[in-house]
């Protein structure tokens, strides 16, 4: 381990660096601690340690005091970084703890990490003046960020920029950061995980992911974000545990995500969501939906507007209808526009949050102002300013009355039924405590004004019934082993298109009209009767013959 004091204090002013850029007369410390000068500073320091002392792997210590050596000796507690913090070996850059080691940085980024398997850790973060723009950029793979307080920047408090994948970050606390569409912890790249995130009274947002293929969030916590009310932004990813305060979660989500033990308030149409005990992936007209809630759901659908297969999982018999509300689930909003609609809402808070940081700049300019003339031009660029405020106000007004309109009856093509999996003990029916795949028919609506919604409580027509014990225990068919087999309460059909046929069973010679080929059996078969008919092409149509005569 490396302490850059010791560096600082020792082997510096014999550095390369320090040849071709003479350091002025006085203790080094005072120097570097009194942060004025461009050409030694504490990032000239550790460019110095960079390109002659350290290795790979190597740690960088900043401790969290240090004391010059003049003849008064003075305790600095900060670190002034005048230049960019650029790290090109995979080093270890460490302190003594978040609320003490303090770097305070000037540059427009604060600390660059542009080699892969960087390790940054136990240090506070912030800007000399609020000019600065972001606090860390990762660009290198593998970066681990971890006990890092990050405060005050501009932009973004931490950005893992794309193509910086395998990223790691671990109880880093973001507060105070962005402006214009910048937020408290930024991520571009994939494959990383973050536990513990602390992003708070971020100005824009606190959490935006744009990442391709997700990153994993454990026990994250989030609140602020003046200029919209959503914690976390996200084309994809898994998020455990973590904890929207006041805001909502992922209103322009984009691609699956899992959200696990979320607590925070769930906007319609957000794409995919797990709330509590329900778990829920949707995207446009396809997903898995889960419900570990009464009903013990698991919906396989194409939509929430087209047909779709249910299956609902209970304790007591493997399969079990529940209790669910299909109008939730009919009636969600997850079209495409409606996603759209969202992200132009998100791009137009930050074009506002643009457009209000320059009317500040421009009323404190006026303020000290005194040529005439360049009053009037700062005046007439605040008239354009508040015009384009008041555009883009009317513009998320209408978005907000477009996205919050409820879709009239005619609007909605809510699918027509379902199928479900399901099974009824003592139900009534032929086959209870059978196992059957049911298709339910959605009711018309009791009034114009009310839109279809899906119930169970309808005609549900059974194509499959299968026996397990549950049924074998209660039911017995001429002796016959019940368990484990298939029945088809409603016949069944053979054969593709044009050449298919229906097979089915009556007691009797059937009267209602059919397709030629149609075949029923007699269920009721006696000696000199048939053992079925077929629906048979006689001149004029079609009619029922008997075949299969039974002999004495």
């Amino acid at each position: 381990m490396i302490n850059i004091v010791e560096y600082a204090k020792n082997v510096y002013p014999s550095s390369n660096y320090v040849s071709s850029n003479p350091l002025p007369l006085g203790d080094v410390l005072e120097i570097l601690g009194a942060g004025t000068n461009l050409a030694h500073n504490w990032s000239t320091v550790y460019q110095a340690l960079q390109d002659e002392e350290i290795g790979t792997g190597d740690t960088i210590y900043f401790p969290g005091s240090y004391t010059s050596g003049g003849a008064v000796p003075v305790t600095y507690i900060e670190y002034k970084l005048l230049q960019t913090l650029t790290i090109t070996k995979s080093v270890i850059i460490s302190g003594d703890g978040a609320r003490t080691t303090q770097l305070k940085t000037s540059a427009l980024i604060g600390i660059e990490s542009n080699a892969d398997s960087v390790v940054l850790e136990h240090f506070h973060l912030s800007p000399v003046t609020g000019t600065v723009q972001s606090g860390i950029v990762v660009r290198g793979l593998s970066t681990t960020l971890q006990n890092i307080y990050v405060y005050s920047y501009t932009k973004d408090g931490v950005l893992i920029a794309a193509g910086a994948d395998k990223w790691r970050a671990y109880y880093v606390q973001c507060t105070g950061n962005g402006q214009g569409s910048s937020v408290g912890f930024h991520v571009e790249a994939s494959l990383g995980t973050a536990i513990g995130l602390d992003i708070t009274d971020n100005a824009v947002g606190s959490l935006i992911d744009n990442s391709e293929t997700g990153n994993t969030y454990m026990g994250c916590h989030t609140a602020g974000g003046q200029s919209m009310p959503a914690s976390y932004v996200a084309k994809s990813g898994i998020f455990l545990g973590c904890y929207a305060e006041g805001d909502q979660l992922a209103p322009a989500m984009k691609k699956p995500a899992i959200w696990i033990g979320a607590d925070s308030e769930i906007p319609a149409g957000s794409g995919t969501i797990w709330k509590d005990n329900t778990f829920f992936i949707q995207k446009l007209h396809g997903g898995i939906r889960f419900e570990n809630k009464a009903g013990n759901l698991v919906d396989f659908t194409a939509g929430s507007y087209m047909p779709g297969v249910i299956f609902e999982f209970g304790s007591a018999y493997d399969f079990a209808i529940g209790d669910f509300d299909y109008a939730r689930l009919d009636g969600l909003q997850t079209e495409e526009d409606t996603i759209a609609k969202l992200r132009e809402r998100y791009d137009l808070y930050s074009k506002l949050s643009d457009l209000l940081a320059e009317q500040i700049k421009l009323t404190e300019d006026r303020r000290t102002e005194t040529e005439v003339i360049i009053l009037a031009e700062i005046d007439q660029m605040l008239q354009k300013n508040e015009h384009r405020r008041n555009s883009a106000m009317t513009q998320i007004e209408v978005l907000n009355n477009e996205l919050n309109r409820v879709p009239s009856p005619d609007e909605k093509q809510v699918s027509l039924g379902r199928w479900r999996l399901v099974h009824n003990p003592a139900s009534g029916e032929e086959y209870s405590n059978w196992y059957q795949l049911k298709y339910y028919i959605m009711p018309p609506p009791s009034s114009p004004s009310e839109p279809p919604v899906f119930t169970p409580a309808v005609e549900g027509l059974s194509a499959l019934a299968f026996s397990g014990t549950q049924a074998a225990a209660t039911e017995a068919v001429n002796g016959y082993q019940i368990a484990g087999n298939i029945a088809f309460p409603r016949g069944f059909f053979m054969g593709k298109a044009t050449n298919r046929i229906r097979v089915g069973v009556d007691t009797g010679l059937p009267t209602t009209e059919a397709h030629v080929g149609d075949i029923v059996f007699n269920s009721n078969p006696a000696i000199g009767q048939p053992s079925g008919w077929v629906y048979a092409m006689v001149e004029g149509g079609g009619a029922w013959k008997s075949f299969g005569n039974i002999e004495p």
